[in-house]
């Protein structure tokens, strides 16, 4: 029989399983994502896009957290939940910059140029356009013949 005589007063603290790292840019050390911290991080991001007037450029949320754009990116593309949370923060943004632009609070050229990171719809519209303007602006039209002429300018004879 393996007993100790002398039992241990500490609780255990139950093991947080890692479903992912980044490094922190601020810091630079190893932090881990346990799925705890990247449910709160979602909610944060769903929440703060909403709710701050002020959130108008998506990479400023996870700057500001010491998260990396590539870290940011492989976590929305390896976990649901943060993929959907980044789907619903672009539209709240998008909504938000479309608004200040139909009231001239922002400059319009430069959330036009832009828009279509936020809302699916303008990046349709935007392949629509540039469709458009390729299939009118077509340099080549195989039923058009083209005939070159150039003018003989030599002196061949002389007077």
């Amino acid at each position: 029989m393996n007993q100790n005589p002398k039992p241990s007063m500490e609780q255990k603290r139950p093991r947080c399983e890692w479903v992912d790292q980044y490094l922190d840019i601020y810091t630079l050390k190893r932090m881990p994502i346990t799925k705890t911290t990247l449910e709160r991080l979602a909610t944060d991001l769903v929440k703060w896009a909403k709710e701050d007037e002020d959130a108008l450029v998506l990479s400023e949320f996870y700057l500001d957290r010491g998260i990396p754009h590539s870290t940011f990116s492989k976590l929305a593309f390896d976990h649901p939940i943060m993929a959907e949370a980044l789907a619903t923060a672009r539209m709240f943004i998008g909504k938000r910059r479309e608004k200040g632009a139909l009231k001239n609070k922002l400059n319009q050229a430069m959330v036009m140029s832009q828009q279509s990171k936020y809302d699916p719809s303008w990046w349709t519209l935007e392949k629509k356009r540039a469709e458009l303007k390729a299939s009118t602006q077509a340099k080549h039209n195989p039923d058009v013949k083209y005939a070159i002429v150039v003018e003989d300018f030599s002196d061949k004879e002389k007077k």
